[in-house]
């Protein structure tokens, strides 16, 4: 009776575990941005990096803000010498064309509240990557 019951517990607490392993992992963050300064290149040139989840067309909207905060905040602070900005973004292949529509509504936004002429000189590339397909788009975004 005791193995028996050893043996329940045993499947119960084994369950869970393996059903949890399969998951896609939680921890990462819908939204990181850090900049650094590039090396070996004349005079201070800061880069921003940006990684964005979007699960859903919902998260559009909210991750998007925070990249512009991101974007106006690391031109006000670094001002001529932002070169440029580097964004990663994982989504269903199904919304790249949104956003790549809304990657030029936040740059809009950000010459509007920032410094125009440092924001239309950035060299700004995205790749969008679908998890499950793995399948890539990448664009440039240049002022012409």
């Amino acid at each position: 009776m005791k193995q028996r019951f050893l043996a329940i517990l045993g499947f119960l607490l084994f369950v869970p575990l393996a059903s949890n392993s399969q998951a896609p992992p939680s921890f990462a963050p819908k939204f990181m941005a850090h900049e650094g300064k590039l090396k070996g290149v004349k005079g201070p040139d800061w880069q921003l990096f940006v990684t964005i989840r979007i699960a859903g067309e919902s998260d559009i909207n909210p991750r998007f803000n925070q990249f512009l905060n991101a974007l106006v905040t690391f031109v006000d602070k670094h001002g001529k010498a932002s070169r440029g900005v580097v964004l990663v973004i994982y989504a269903d292949e199904k919304l790249a064309e949104t956003i790549n529509k809304a990657i030029g509504v936040v740059l809009e936004e950000a010459a509007a509240r920032s410094k125009p002429a440092v924001i239309d000189a950035l060299q700004i590339s995205a790749t969008v990557t679908d998890p499950a397909t793995k399948n890539e788009k990448t664009f440039e975004f240049k002022k012409t």
